[in-house]
């Protein structure tokens, strides 16, 4: 699977009026240590994490 880049993203997405998109972000701990993913919702602002 390729990476999309942002640039590609539909413009009627930024004006957060549907619901179902979400932002994701990895963020890596040094060295191999713990990782946490979120995801937040681009309507809600409501943000889930994984870690």
């Amino acid at each position: 699977m390729e990476a999309i880049p942002i640039t590609y993203k539909p413009k009627h997405i930024n004006n957060r009026s549907e619901f179902g998109h979400y932002e994701i972000d990895l963020v890596l701990g040094a060295w191999n240590t713990k990782s946490i993913l979120t995801f937040v919702g681009r309507m809600t602002r409501k943000a889930f994490q994984l870690n």
